[in-house]
């Protein structure tokens, strides 16, 4: 007779187990009963309902209130500080600063045809391992754009300055390249360059002295 109480129980502790369901009182009773697969169920079955999470606490339903919010209080403007002459000040926006950038930036000459522009002093023209250079030297850096003339080797320089009392005379020249003409006009100063054949500009670099013009020739 025992022995049938006991395998019901074990029957219940099983389904308990498989549904998740802790039994205090079945797990004590399976636990004192004889037999290793009762004791077992036992255990398990008294870990689940150690472990069972408590019943939620019910909060009681309250009926939404019908009373109208307490009103707020009008909003009453500043009363303004009338000064002795009488007059109202306006009130004035604040502007806040405007952040301050890390970065210093060069200043921007005007556009105008009264500035100042730099001169062009003197003309060198000398030879270098891979070509010559020419230098244009100035009271600053100068701009010098570039005009490739028609004819084959001509190279016109286009520089943003006013040249020197006696610098349109003046003729630089050495083997592979030479000075053919150097004349104000307007604004602007036009140097014309002769280059043999194979020879070539590399680039202009602007200087603080003024600028360097770059010339390669072909090896060979």
């Amino acid at each position: 007779m025992e022995s049938r109480v006991v395998d019901g129980r074990l029957v219940q502790a099983r389904q308990s187990i498989v549904e998740g369901r802790g039994d205090a009182e079945l797990a004590a009773a399976l636990v004192a009963a004889p037999g290793r697969d009762a004791q077992r169920a036992g255990r398990i079955l008294a870990t689940l309902t150690a472990v069972e999470p408590a019943a939620a606490a019910t909060v009681p339903w309250q009926a939404p209130s019908l009373s109208k919010p307490p009103a707020e209080p009008p909003v009453v403007p500043p009363t303004p500080v009338v000064p002795p002459t009488g007059e109202v000040p306006q009130p004035t926006a604040h502007v806040d600063p405007a952040p301050q950038s890390s970065e210093t930036r060069a200043p921007v000459e005007p556009l105008s045809s009264s500035r100042v522009r730099p001169t062009v002093s003197a003309l060198s023209l000398r030879p270098t391992r891979t070509g010559a250079v020419l230098d244009l030297r100035a009271d600053r850096g100068v701009v010098v754009g570039i005009a490739h003339l028609p004819s084959e080797g001509s190279l016109r320089l286009v520089v943003d300055a006013s040249l020197a009392r006696g610098l349109a005379s003046a003729r630089p020249r050495l083997a592979g390249a030479a000075v053919m003409e150097v004349r104000q006009a307007g604004s602007s100063a036009f140097i014309t360059l002769k280059l043999d054949r194979g020879w070539a500009l590399e680039r202009v670099d602007r200087m603080a002295w003024g600028a360097r013009v770059r010339l390669t020739r072909a090896a060979g």
